[in-house]
């Protein structure tokens, strides 16, 4: 079915690890620390073997065209269960060091695997995204993009001036980022969001990116998005 999305005209696959990490896998799945890793490093496998799916059904035709596997990174708090990935909260009481150690063991995993990027998404809180700019330095070949979840037209989803934290994001790493921008965000904040992020950088203007959901909004007690 993934081939589908091929022929109408995706670039990027990303690997379904959005969630995924050694410590979830060992306590919820009862694997070890070393089948933990591998069980990451088998999503890129998976993606992997989708692409040679979608190369041996177009041949050698126009279409032919090298898709992109994206190592999908959740923020820290979608280990908690408590929905705290959708305001921020950990970054209060967790260190930067707490999350970079917990991040660094799936990106590694991701990077062995071959990804072509890392995506760093729905981050919710600057110190997280500079954490993961900081981390980032340990893989100096890999490229990444980092992507921010937003409450509003202004704000990170932690109550941060969007445009400040991803410019101070970009500053840290502009050598590996390939853009900064928002996700899972309502429609209607896109435009305001990254409107003018460049505006004193014209000469030298770092790419956006933006992945905005349905414009629905996740009610925490319901465990859903709600229109």
């Amino acid at each position: 079915m993934i081939t589908v999305h091929f022929i109408a005209g995706a670039d990027v696959l990303m690997t379904n690890t959005y969630q995924a990490s050694i410590g979830g896998f060992i306590k919820y799945l009862g694997l070890s620390k070393e089948a933990s890793y591998e069980l990451i490093k088998t999503a890129v496998s998976l993606a992997k073997l989708a692409c040679s799916l979608y190369a041996t059904e177009v041949g050698s035709t126009a279409d032919a065209r090298k898709i992109l596997i994206a190592g999908a990174v959740g923020p820290y708090g979608t280990a908690l269960h408590d929905c705290s990935e959708y305001t921020g909260s950990y970054v209060a009481h967790v260190s930067r060091k707490e999350i970079a150690d917990w991040h660094r063991p799936r990106i590694q995993a991701l990077v062995e695997a071959g990804v072509d990027i890392l995506a760093f998404e729905t981050i919710p809180a600057q110190s997280e995204g500079e954490a993961l700019m900081d981390l980032l330095k340990e893989f100096p070949e890999q490229k990444a993009w980092l992507s921010f979840s937003c409450k509003d037209e202004f704000h990170t989803c932690y109550g941060e001036k969007f445009q400040s934290v991803a410019r101070r994001c970009w500053e840290i790493n502009p050598s590996q980022l390939v853009a900064v921008g928002v996700n899972c965000v309502s429609p209607k904040y896109v435009s305001p969001l990254l409107r003018g992020i460049n505006a004193d950088r014209s000469d030298n203007p770092f790419p956006l990116i933006a992945s905005p959901n349905s414009g629905e909004n996740y009610d925490i007690q319901k465990g859903k998005h709600v229109e």
